[in-house]
């Protein structure tokens, strides 16, 4: 029975010691308050000295220098070539501008009278030009054999042979005529040379009469007044085009390459 008395006592006595041990002082709350005077009041903006704002590593030994110093360095080399770039694409408008000059082209067509001048003008836009591309002016043109005589004529054909054919046809209905060969009016079919300009205008009904309506007269002797029309700025394109319209339109008449104005 001592022994179970003596148990409980020492179970006891180890309980609260037990206990004795988790008790924890208690923590003086006053000793976390900061006392008023220690506090001192900054002025706005204001920042810490450099030297003790710097971390214990910025003491960067002098070794390290030189690979900063080395940055300005690369950005001045540099510099060069962004200025050099500007410069190559510059050149690239004016090479092109050459070239466009270079294939520029320029024509005239003429002498043309007026019925011819009517004719080519009604081929024009299918050139498709811009606007200023192509002018009228008149020229002079060579004088006249006969001094005060009206021509009476069939404009050019496409080809000579549709022209040899014209001035068969014409003959076979008892209008005389021939082929002119020599002068500005080279392929046209020439149906003769009258004194007064009632003979001609006679002949020219005649001729209409017999199918033919475009015949044509013009007054001869002294200088008479033609017609030129000026090409300038054609590419290859417009050029054969209007090469090909010349050729159907005015064959006996063909057209000069001239220098162009600027």
């Amino acid at each position: 029975m001592k022994w179970f008395v003596g148990l409980i006592l020492v179970m006891n006595l180890l309980v609260a010691g037990y206990g004795a041990l988790k008790v924890r002082a208690p923590q003086d709350v006053h000793a976390q308050e900061v006392s008023p005077a220690m506090l001192k009041v900054l002025p706005e903006g204001w920042k810490p000295p450099v030297e003790s704002s710097l971390p214990v590593t910025a003491s960067t030994p002098a070794a390290s220098a030189p690979v900063v110093a080395s940055a300005p360095k690369t950005s001045v080399s540099s510099a060069p070539s962004a200025v050099a770039r500007p410069a190559v694409a510059a050149s690239k408008p004016a090479e092109v501008k050459a070239s466009t000059a270079a294939a520029a082209q320029c024509r005239e067509w003429g002498p043309l009278n007026s019925a011819l001048l009517a004719r080519a003008r009604g081929g024009l836009p299918g050139l498709h030009l811009k606007p200023g591309q192509w002018s009228v002016a008149d020229a002079p043109a060579a004088t006249g054999a006969g001094k005060g005589k009206v021509w009476v004529y069939y404009p050019p054909l496409a080809t000579h042979a549709e022209t040899q054919t014209l001035s068969s046809e014409l003959k076979s209905k008892g209008f005389d005529n021939y082929i002119v060969a020599g002068d500005d009016h080279k392929g046209a079919v020439s149906l003769g040379l009258f004194g007064k300009e009632e003979a001609a205008k006679a002949m020219m009904a005649r001729i209409r009469a017999a199918g033919y309506d475009k015949v044509a007269m013009e007054a001869r002797g002294g200088k008479a007044v033609s017609s030129v029309i000026s090409f300038k700025g054609l590419d290859d394109a417009a050029a054969s085009r209007l090469d090909a319209l010349q050729q159907r339109l005015t064959p006996g008449i063909r057209l000069k390459t001239v220098p162009c104005q600027p």
